[in-house]
């Protein structure tokens, strides 16, 4: 049904130094927002990563000129840092994140779907109407913490979510859940590390 992309596969009970220079820094945040850089004329969005840790709290946001060129701003304890200290802490802070791709849905008994249904169903995707993502899945109640759905005005789904970042490493139960265009509710768990 679908698949959870996370770096890291194995178990480390190695402190590692996340970033170098910063006591136990913890992703806050990472948000898209709109940005207009010098002597441009149009509007981009950029990505803001917000972190704490013991010398403080800062972000850096990273703009992507192109898929070629990439440029760091530093706020608040990262300001001053060189380009290249900055791009090794988003490197870092990404092995922090996941996220999930839907990648196949299988309606339980296609002989009941209609038939003026089954003429406008082309894939596999345009059976879901929602899915969801709980990131941190304890065994007991559904938090969602990313949501997709169709509505009138927008019939297009994405298949892939956003990227989620995780406070510390550890290991995270991540529970996929999707309604189909039926209102039947299918889940699915998955375990992941994350380093």
């Amino acid at each position: 049904m679908s698949k959870v992309q996370s770096p890291g596969d194995g178990m480390s009970d190695a402190p590692v130094e996340l970033v170098p220079g910063l006591t136990d820094p913890r992703v806050l945040s990472l948000e898209r927002f709109l940005i207009r850089t010098r002597g441009g004329s149009s509007t981009q969005s950029a990505w803001r990563l917000s972190v704490a840790c013991g010398e403080g709290q800062g972000a850096i946001v990273i703009i992507e000129v192109s898929p070629e060129e990439t440029f760091h701003r530093g706020e608040g304890i990262f300001l001053g840092w060189p380009q290249e200290r900055m791009e090794a802490a988003v490197t870092q802070s990404k092995s922090l994140t996941a996220r999930v791709e839907l990648t196949d849905f299988v309606i339980p008994n296609a002989d009941l779907i209609p038939e003026e249904v089954r003429d406008k169903v082309k894939k596999w995707s345009d059976f879901v109407d929602y899915w969801a993502v709980d990131w941190d899945f304890q065994d007991d109640t559904f938090m969602q913490g990313w949501v997709a759905y169709r509505t009138r005005r927008e019939r297009r789904l994405p298949l892939t979510s956003d990227s989620h970042v995780y406070e510390k490493a550890g290991r995270y139960r991540i529970l996929v859940k999707v309604i189909d265009i039926f209102g039947n509710d299918t889940s699915q768990a998955f375990d992941t590390e994350v380093r």
